[in-house]
């Protein structure tokens, strides 16, 4: 991370007027800002970045950062950038991120969808199957994919980045996201019928939210609304025909008495 670094932070004042909350540096680790739910709440007051001591942000929330890739060491042996990886997971709390590592040591994903720019230096987005090679302002669309960061140039490169929790989407079994407790009423887990292999399971953290599976629940429940919505539409049309049939009798009733006048 750069060595200056200028954080500006608004707010609101007693009277609901705009103010400078925050004017200072970023932490220690670049976190700028986190929101722990969404929607997010606007009326604190408190520095909200001094929450953040993990990769991820916590359910419905998100973390905006700045993140550091320095070049790589070609020095080191396997079994060295292996420890020096394990334990930088480790301190961000992110063991459970690691995916496949054969490919490099550093690959991981995350329950989050990031929004992430190179501000400066070179880096090397490292996915599953693909490579890419980024300049500075490059914009990556980070949809909870295993990848790693790789500098191989000489100088440090600087990312941007804002990480939003997402409901995970699971290939195969493989582990995706931070380990959540299933067994809460905050979380929810629905097994997916397989639209295409491979199979795919959805695990669902926020509570209320009504999540279908695709198949039979999903069927059935197009079917209600439907019945529903037609059951609706004939009782509009009931009442529609018995408020017509009421202004015709009243316009009979009308002629009649004109008649008798006559």
């Amino acid at each position: 991370m750069p060595a200056q670094t200028r954080r500006i932070v608004t707010g609101h004042d007693a009277e609901g007027k705009s103010i400078v909350l925050i004017d200072g540096p970023a932490t220690a680790a670049g976190a700028y800002w986190f929101t722990d739910g969404t929607p997010a709440d606007n009326s604190k007051s408190e520095d909200a970045v001094q929450l953040v001591r993990k990769l991820e942000p916590s359910l419905g929330g998100s973390i905006f950062r700045f993140a550091t890739i320095p070049p790589e060491n070609l020095n080191m042996t396997a079994t060295e950038r292996e420890r020096t990886t394990v334990q930088l997971f480790a301190q961000m709390d992110a063991t459970h991120c690691r995916t496949d590592t054969s490919r490099h040591p550093g690959m991981h994903k995350t329950r989050t969808i990031d929004y992430v720019v190179l501000l400066s230096g070179e880096v090397t987005m490292l996915l599953d199957k693909d490579e890419v090679e980024l300049k500075p302002f490059d914009v990556v669309v980070q949809r909870g994919t295993s990848h790693a960061w790789i500098n191989k140039g000489k100088e440090p490169a600087l990312l941007a980045a804002v990480l939003i929790d997402v409901a995970p989407v699971f290939w195969g079994g493989g582990n995706c996201g931070r380990r959540v407790k299933l067994d809460t009423p905050q979380h929810r887990r629905v097994r997916l019928r397989p639209v295409s292999p491979p199979r795919v399971k959805l695990l669902h953290p926020y509570a209320g939210l009504r999540v279908y599976r695709v198949g039979e629940r999903a069927q059935t429940a197009a079917r209600q609304d439907d019945v529903e919505s037609r059951a609706e539409q004939h009782k509009l049309r009931r009442v529609g025909a018995e408020a017509d049939d009421a202004a015709v009798g009243e316009g009979e009733a009308d002629h009649f008495l004109s008649a008798r006048r006559i």
